[in-house]
């Protein structure tokens, strides 16, 4: 699919107070009512359609490889259609190794574990939902890789008919020795493929990849929306970037996407995520801190599925 020529913009300057830089696609307002946790759209072709949160806080940065988790749960009536993640503070040290929707389709977890069980400052995790009044059809398809490579790629694919909604993956190692750098639906929006390797150092022990695809007939209106590279140099120490896409006009985000594209192992995911106003869809990434977070250059693609409103 060929990229969303409106989705890029150009990477924030630096912050003085860290070294390293930060992009951003695009620059969107800050909805007070995202701090609730939970935004409603009255009339939709969705119905019911609402925006879930939960946090958990590491505030201990003395102990030691510790995965923090938070599940958003949807209200009571509703199932999640879409599944989203973001870990916050120490940037460089901490990564999400799960974006998962809950089998029982009430929620969506999430987890991130600081890189090899190292100390770190104070960090956060959080868990998005897209909930809504039940499709038709809705259920959730996990597929799982448990192969012996250091890089894996699984695809959990729709039934015939059904189209892609939401979805996301996770890994069953911990200590950030194994990178997840992408989850993308294809183009046909039939199923969801994921992709981890081991981190620069490799990792010889067996670990399992899952993907997961949320399944429906397809509500109307539903697109793909795919962002433009946005892209970091070589060489750029303690780099993050976050790259945006929004959903043509009229249409509203199910399920969030994306994909890191080079950096040679050594970049993490640390964003996939709708926001509030739930018509941009975020991914991010930062470089490892130290040494081993100087490489080639890599970007980074945002990828949404929308439907109408």
């Amino acid at each position: 699919m060929e990229p969303n020529p409106t989705a890029t913009a150009e990477p924030r300057r630096p912050r003085r107070p860290r070294k390293g830089i930060l992009a951003r696609a695009i620059v969107v307002l800050a909805i007070p009512a995202m701090l609730a946790g939970i935004l409603a759209d009255s009339a939709s072709a969705v119905p019911g359609l609402v925006h879930v949160t939960a946090v958990d806080t590491l505030a201990d940065a003395n102990r030691e490889h510790r995965d923090i988790h938070a599940t958003a749960n949807c209200p009571p009536g509703k199932q999640v259609l879409g599944a989203g993640a973001e870990a916050k503070g120490a940037p460089g040290q901490v990564l999400l190794e799960e974006i998962k929707p809950l089998p029982s389709g009430l929620g969506a977890t999430t987890s991130a574990t600081p890189r090899d069980g190292s100390k770190t400052a104070q960090w956060s995790v959080t868990a998005y939902a897209i909930c809504a009044d039940p499709l038709p059809n809705l259920h959730l398809v996990e597929n799982v890789n448990d192969s012996h490579f250091e890089d894996k790629s699984v695809t959990a694919t729709c039934p015939p008919g059904q189209r892609v909604v939401g979805g996301g993956a996770s890994i069953d190692i911990s200590w950030s020795v194994v990178i997840i750098d992408q989850i993308t639906p294809d183009p046909g929006l039939t199923s969801v493929t994921a992709h981890a390797s081991s981190g620069p150092l490799g990792y010889n022990l067996q670990w399992h990849l899952s993907a997961y695809a949320l399944c429906a007939d397809a509500p109307p209106g539903l697109e793909l929306r795919t962002a433009a590279p946005l892209e970091v140099p070589a060489g750029s120490a303690n780099a993050s970037a976050t790259n945006a896409v929004g959903c043509s006009p009229g249409k509203q985000v199910l399920g969030s996407f994306g994909s890191i594209v080079g950096g040679d192992r050594r970049v993490l995911l640390t964003k996939v995520a709708p926001l509030a106003n739930q018509r941009v869809s975020e991914f991010g990434a930062s470089n490892l801190r130290g040494s081993a977070g100087v490489g080639p250059a890599w970007s980074v693609i945002a990828q949404a599925v929308c439907a109408d409103i």
